[in-house]
């Protein structure tokens, strides 16, 4: 029989959020709600997320950005865009 890992107490982990979420180009106005979410990942510049009642969830750097198009037009842009946001927290 194992017995289990000993830990040893360094800190607490990095806090995390996610975000997800789908955008339709077409009905939305284009892409530049990704472009500036990956523009804002590449300066590193701390962000402050709130939830939809105005409550802030405190300062978050954005990590990284993912998008999968889906049902692509004739230029190569997906009319259904899938995103998801990954977030750290910031001391400042």
């Amino acid at each position: 029989m194992r017995a289990p890992r000993l830990r040893e107490f360094v800190g607490e982990a990095d806090e995390r959020l996610t975000f997800a979420g789908t955008l339709f180009p077409q009905k939305s106005g284009g892409l530049s709600g990704i472009d500036a979410l990956q523009a804002i990942a590449r300066a590193g510049q701390p962000q402050m997320p709130m939830r939809g009642n105005g409550s802030a969830f405190g300062w978050y750097v954005i990590e990284k950005v993912t998008d999968k198009h889906s049902y692509l037009d004739v230029a190569g842009v997906g009319r259904m865009i899938e995103f998801e946001i990954e977030l750290v927290k910031s001391p400042n």
